[in-house]
C-alpha cells in the first residue's frame, strides 16, 4: 500500500485520454480522503490547484482552513477558499454539493482549466445509491455517481471512486499523511450519516463484496442512462424545443426522458405526475395548450413544437452603442437591464469599433480556449433562467464578436496586445 501508484492515477487519466500536464482543481476538505488524493497528485507532479470550503457548521472549520492553507503555502500550491452560506435543512448535503460545484467551476474558469477533481470513493457511491433509492430519482440518479462526466463545459473526475474508504485510510497511515477528522461524520443529523452508520453495516454483513456490487450496479445504470439520454435528445432541436412529430413515434421511455431533460435544464421540480401531464398534452389532438409549472414557468404546446417559457413574459430587445471615453474606456449607463455597475477588462489584438450592447440572438456563439459554444447552450449549462437569459446584455464589437456578458462571460481568446475597459449598468443620475 505504500506505492504512490497504488491508486493508479496516471492510468485513470490515460483511460480518458487526459494529458497529465493539465491543471487540476482539487476540492480539499482536509479529511483523509481529499488529503490522500492531494498527496497522490503532488507525488506524481500533476499541476494542482486547491479549493477549500468552510461550511460554517463546526468550530473546527477554522482549524481545517488554517491547516490546508499552511500546507499549500509551504508547497507553493495555488489556494482558494470560500465560506458557504445556506439554510439549515434536511437536504444540507445536496445544497452544499450544489454550492461547492458552482465555486469549483468559478476557480476553474479563473485558472483556465476544465478539470475538477474530487475525492469520492466507493463507500460514498454506495451511500448515494441508497439515498436515491430512499428519495426517488431517475435512472442516472439511481446510478449514484460516475468517475468521469462533463457538465457546464467542465470535466469532473473522481479517481478514487472504485476504492474503499478503508483502502484510502490504510494508504494514508502507511504514508504518514496528515489530515483532520470531521466530527460531524459520526453524527446522525443527516440522512447520509444515518445510512452510513445503520443501514450500510447490515448490508455489508449480508454481502462482503457489497462495494464491488455497488460499483457494477452503477456502471450498468450509467451506461443505460447515457444511451437513453442520447436517443431522447434526438427529439429536441437546437432551440431546446421538442419536435412533436418525432416525439409521437418515440418509445415511452424516450418521451419521458426528453421531458425530464427540459425540466432539469431549468431546475424545475419534476415528478411522475408532472411528466405524465406534459406527455399527455404533447400527445393530445389539440394543436395548442399550456401547463402551469412551479418556478414561474409554463410548458407550451404550439403546433409542431413543445417547450418551456416564462409565464406572461415578452423579452425586450435593444442595440445601443457604447460611449468611448479617454483611456480606452467604453461605457453605457442608460440601461435598466442590469442592477448596479458592471466592469471588466478585455485583452485583445484586434477589435472593430464601435462597441455595442444588445440582447442575445439565437445564433450567438461564445469563444473559449477549448473551443466554441452556443450562447444558449452556455446559459443552459450554467443554469441561467429564461428571464435572465432574455434580459442579459451582450457586448459586441462591430463584427458582432462577443466580448462580454455581465455576470456570465468574458472573452479571453482575443490576444494580449491591447486592453480596454467596459463599464455598463443602471442609469446614473447626477442630480
Amino acid at each position: 500500500m505504500a506505492e504512490n501508484d497504488q491508486f493508479k492515477i496516471i492510468d485513470f487519466l490515460k483511460k480518458y485520454n487526459i494529458n497529465k500536464n493539465n491543471k487540476y482543481i482539487l476540492s480539499v476538505s482536509g479529511g483523509v480522503d481529499s488529503m490522500t488524493l492531494l498527496h497522490l497528485f503532488l507525488d506524481l507532479g500533476l499541476p494542482t490547484i486547491v479549493c477549500h470550503f468552510n461550511h460554517q457548521k463546526r468550530d473546527n472549520s477554522k482549524i481545517e482552513l488554517a491547516f490546508i492553507e499552511l500546507f499549500c503555502k509551504s508547497r507553493q500550491i495555488p489556494f482558494f477558499s470560500y465560506n458557504l452560506n445556506f439554510d439549515i435543512k434536511e437536504n444540507f448535503h445536496n445544497e452544499a454539493h450544489d454550492l461547492r460545484k458552482l465555486k469549483l467551476e468559478e476557480v476553474a474558469r479563473i485558472n483556465n482549466t476544465k478539470y475538477i477533481v474530487t475525492a469520492h470513493h466507493a463507500d460514498d457511491l454506495l451511500e448515494t445509491i441508497l439515498i436515491k433509492l430512499v428519495r426517488g430519482s431517475n435512472l442516472l440518479g439511481y446510478a449514484g455517481m460516475t468517475e468521469y462526466y462533463e457538465k457546464n463545459g467542465f470535466i469532473y473526475l473522481k479517481p478514487l471512486l472504485e476504492y474503499s474508504k478503508k483502502e484510502i485510510e490504510t494508504y494514508a497511515f502507511a504514508n504518514s499523511i496528515d489530515f483532520k477528522f470531521d466530527e460531524s461524520n459520526i453524527q446522525n443529523e443527516y440522512l447520509r450519516n444515518r445510512i452510513r452508520h445503520t443501514i450500510v453495516p447490515i448490508l455489508k454483513q449480508e454481502n462482503e463484496s457489497l462495494l464491488n456490487t455497488a460499483i457494477s450496479y452503477s456502471h450498468i445504470l450509467n451506461t443505460s442512462f447515457n444511451y437513453l439520454r442520447s436517443l431522447s435528445k434526438e427529439l429536441i432541436d437546437s432551440d431546446e424545443k421538442i419536435d412533436i412529430s418525432k416525439f409521437r413515434n418515440a418509445d415511452l421511455s424516450l418521451q419521458e426522458d426528453a421531458i425530464s431533460y427540459l425540466l432539469e435544464n431549468e431546475l424545475i421540480e419534476k415528478n411522475n405526475r408532472v411528466i405524465e401531464s406534459i406527455k399527455n398534452l404533447i400527445l393530445s389532438t389539440t394543436t395548442n395548450g399550456t401547463i402551469d409549472l412551479k418556478e414561474s414557468y409554463v410548458f407550451v404546446k404550439d403546433y409542431q413544437f413543445a417547450y418551456l417559457e416564462l409565464k406572461n413574459y415578452k423579452p425586450p430587445y435593444i442595440k445601443v452603442e457604447l460611449s468611448q471615453e479617454q483611456g480606452n474606456i467604453f461605457t453605457l449607463f442608460d440601461t435598466k437591464s442590469l442592477t448596479g455597475i458592471h466592469e471588466t477588462t478585455i485583452s485583445y489584438n484586434t477589435i472593430v469599433l464601435p462597441l455595442w450592447a444588445r440582447h442575445r440572438t439565437d445564433g450567438d456563439i461564445l469563444s473559449f480556449h477549448y473551443g466554441h459554444k452556443k450562447l444558449k447552450k452556455h446559459f443552459i449549462d450554467i443554469k441561467v433562467s429564461l428571464k435572465e437569459r432574455e434580459n442579459s446584455l451582450v457586448i459586441v464589437d462591430s463584427n458582432d464578436t462577443i466580448l462580454y456578458i455581465p455576470n456570465y462571460y468574458v472573452n479571453k481568446t482575443l490576444g494580449e496586445a491591447n486592453k480596454l475597459t467596459i463599464k455598463i449598468g443602471e442609469e446614473i443620475n447626477d442630480n
